[in-house]
């Protein structure tokens, strides 16, 4: 909401009575009459108010003190004061697992207004941790759905816990889309979710869209979901599909995203058709009330204590598909970057990279170059130059990251790289060749707007004025060891081991990139593919770039990519390739972690160095062979205690469950578990133990963990009306708790104990 209610009634601004929905049916007259009763004052007629009737002011009209009525006012204030935060907690709040060009501008997070307000909220009721609302819809792409962002979302500290939970998967989101493959829907993700769900969240919804002749795809994913897929709080709640309860939607749009047509999947020109299918998962008992069921299958494989990844994969096998090899038309020329490069037809033996140089009309040659002409694309080894400022606007986007104001310059041309084809941009400095102010101006943002390349500067610099562009030249050499390394290892996969690269990630802050590969490589390949690599560093091979005026793909040379970033001129600047681990993404696709040049060598350095370390902390020498075994052998040994411990502290929790039985037995009072340390297996151990037996009673069993000066939860379960009168026992005696719950259980937890505080708990339990 961009303004809350309450700040809307108290504002300057008035909403003429017009728009409202009540006084736009009713006469002005009539208003007024309503308005002229409510606050008109009148006689009182309270006895203590009265005349005396022997008096010479006492007359009709006049027989009391003058008085206004305000009870309908107070009604009105009442009736504000209870709904005000009513549209906030209704409304359907939306969150982006996307990429920035997948979302509404500026609609990356909670609004910083918002966690304001619900912290406020917090402080005046601090038994609570965040705010319930209705609904919380996630839109998500497959690739930041498995990263991680979602659960991310669910446990971010933005004070907001949804009671209804809706993933929407668009016919963009999924893998591949582009190329037209089978849909396939990987389950990784759900135990952290699970992990950061909300004991509140009583519905998850799934909704799956693709175009309308996915229809047989789409249902298929969606019956195998109701078949393997459940939801496990960390409260112990399991969420379920019913197995009869999908619903199927349908829409049409526009078959023009930004500046392509999808030909291939229109339905009538410029018109797709989407399907939709929503699956829901619930309560069990709520499924089976509204008269659904859940599948026994699904249902047994809940009742493990971990989540099996392999049952969670859902593949469709081979699907038919479209092969075109013209997918869609542009509906303007645009400049090809590494996003959509694939290096099927790369050759080593001369290795060039090659940007298509878009048409340019007078009135872009007037507005400067443009991006894919731009001097860091042809000569990426410039570390300055001088060019002129030819446009100079105040940015109107805000973020937390943007506190103080920022100008938007372009420049007739620039060696300031912008953000784009899976390279971040370029840092450096603009200085003012004339004028009073001549300091540096410090650029750490450049970004790509269609084909003008915009600098977001600190500072505004008049249109005309001379400047010097200068780059951070470590970071530009960095990022162009590890792009140019990406082309040559992709180039040699494709080449001699027919390891096609779907897509590249760059990493950051030193750390290793990744290529998507169709398979995982073998051992052997790995080898190989680093030797060769190697092997084509030390030739010394050169690379040029070709700037060609309306090249077509399919003609290009077959040692040419397209690529609009910046590159070294030559394989030995790359210096080193390692490869690293690997791990299977999105079906049977494989990724690929690797790094090069002096990450490749720092990385080296400081891997010896840890050796030796770790080599030390175990009394075995620095050869790798033997720190692995002895490592193993420790790993193995720490997993067997774990396993111990578990199994010792289920007994630990089954014996103290029987104990607190007893003593409610001949004691008739209520049971207080106490322990510094205990797991979430434990507490929902001693909740399954003693749940059945505490129905119908009036009594409850406390479970606390943690000891003073450190924090731990809090679990009362047993008889509803019971668990609740002690909730409020508990929050009494114990003052930082923040928790809740329903159904014969409530749960909270506190940040740090103090030894008076579990002496005041364990009191008021067992008195």
């Amino acid at each position: 909401m961009s303004q809350f209610l309450h700040e809307r009634i108290l504002s300057e601004f008035v909403n003429p009575q017009t728009d409202s929905p009540l006084f736009s049916l009713l006469p002005g007259e009539v208003r007024d009459k309503i308005f002229s009763y409510v606050l008109t004052d009148h006689p009182d007629p309270g006895a203590h108010m009265q005349y005396s009737k022997q008096t010479c002011y006492t007359r009709p009209l006049y027989e009391a003190h003058q008085s206004t009525d305000t009870r309908v006012i107070r009604t009105c204030r009442a009736v504000y004061r209870e709904t005000w935060f009513k549209p906030f907690l209704l409304r359907e709040h939306v969150r982006w697992a996307t990429a920035p060009d997948r979302a509404p501008p500026g609609k990356s997070g909670v609004p910083y207004e918002v966690r304001h307000m619900l912290s406020r909220l917090l402080t005046q009721q601090p038994e609570q941790d965040k705010v319930e609302i209705e609904r919380l819809r996630i839109f998500a792409q497959m690739y930041k759905l498995e990263e991680g962002l979602v659960a991310k979302i669910l446990a971010e500290p933005a004070l907001l816990a949804p009671r209804i939970v809706t993933l929407t998967i668009r016919h963009t989101d999924w893998w591949f889309w582009e190329d037209d493959e089978p849909l396939r829907f990987e389950g990784g993700w759900i135990e952290d979710v699970c992990k950061a769900m909300h004991w509140c969240t009583n519905q998850f919804c799934i909704e799956l869209e693709s175009l309308e002749r996915k229809k047989d795809q789409i249902d298929k994913i969606a019956d195998q979901m109701i078949k393997k897929w459940y939801f496990k709080r960390c409260d112990g709640v399991v969420l379920y599909a019913d197995a009869l309860g999908r619903k199927e939607s349908r829409w049409s749009g526009d078959s023009t995203w930004g500046d392509r047509r999808w030909v291939r999947d229109e339905t009538e020109p410029g018109r797709l058709d989407y399907y939709i299918v929503s699956v829901t998962f619930r309560p069990r008992i709520d499924i089976e009330r509204s008269g659904g069921t859940v599948d026994r299958e699904v249902f047994n494989a809940s009742q493990k204590d971990w989540f099996d990844e392999s049952e969670l994969k859902i593949h469709l096998g081979d699907e038919s598909r479209i092969e075109d090899p013209s997918p869609f038309e542009y509906v303007r020329d645009t400049c090809d970057d590494d996003s959509d490069s694939e290096f099927s037809d790369a050759e080593v033996g001369r290795h060039r990279r090659r940007c298509n140089k878009p048409h340019r009309n007078m009135a872009q040659q007037e507005s400067g170059r443009v991006v894919g002409d731009l001097a860091c694309q042809s000569d990426s080894y410039l570390r300055s130059i001088e060019t002129k400022v030819i446009s100079c606007e105040k940015s109107t986007q805000k973020s937390k990251k943007q506190a103080q104001p920022e100008w938007l310059l372009e420049c007739s041309n620039s060696i300031l790289f912008p953000e784009g084809g899976g390279q971040p941009c370029d840092h450096g400095t603009i200085t003012p060749l004339s004028g009073e102010d001549l300091a540096p101006i410090p650029i750490t943002n450049v970004q790509r707007e269609g084909l003008r390349c915009m600098i977001h500067s600190p500072k505004p610099i008049a249109p005309g004025t001379e400047v010097r562009q200068e780059i951070d030249w470590k970071r530009r050499w960095d990022y162009m060891q590890q792009h140019t390394g990406q082309h040559l290892l992709s180039a040699v996969m494709i080449k001699n081991h027919e390891l096609k690269t779907l897509s590249w990630g760059m990493g950051t802050d030193g750390g290793f990139n990744y290529v998507d590969l169709q398979r995982k490589p073998t051992d052997e390949e790995m080898q190989a593919i680093q030797m060769e690599c190697a092997e084509k560093i030390r030739e010394n091979l050169s690379i040029k770039v070709d700037t060609p005026d309306n090249a077509k793909d399919h003609k290009l040379p077959g040692d040419y990519d397209k690529c609009c970033g910046t590159h070294l001129a030559q394989t030995s600047h790359i210096s080193l390739i390692i490869l690293g681990s690997t791990q299977s993404v999105h079906g049977k696709n494989c990724r690929l972690s690797f790094i090069a040049g002096d990450r490749a060598i720092n990385l080296a350095s400081s891997s010896v160095s840890a050796i030796n370390t770790i080599a030390k902390m175990m009394s075995v020498s620095s050869n790798p062979t033997e720190v692995v075994t002895r490592a193993t052998a420790l790993s193995d040994s720490v997993t067997d205690l774990k396993r111990s411990e578990r199994k010792l502290l289920l007994e630990v929790a089954k014996f103290e469950s029987e104990h607190a039985i007893r003593s409610i037995v001949q004691n008739k009072m209520n049971a207080y578990i106490h322990r510094y340390e205990g797991s979430t297996d434990f507490i929902n151990k001693i909740v399954g133990e003693t749940r059945d037996f505490l129905e119908g009673t009036e009594f409850v069993v406390v479970i606390a963990i943690g000891e003073p000066k450190g924090g731990g939860p809090v679990v009362i379960v047993g008889d509803k009306v019971a668990v609740d009168a002690m909730a409020k026992k508990v929050k009494s005696v114990v003052k930082d708790i923040k928790g809740g719950g329903t159904g014969g259980k409530w749960q909270g937890k506190v940040k740090e104990w103090t030894n008076a505080e579990l002496v005041a708990l364990k009191d008021v339990v067992e008195s």
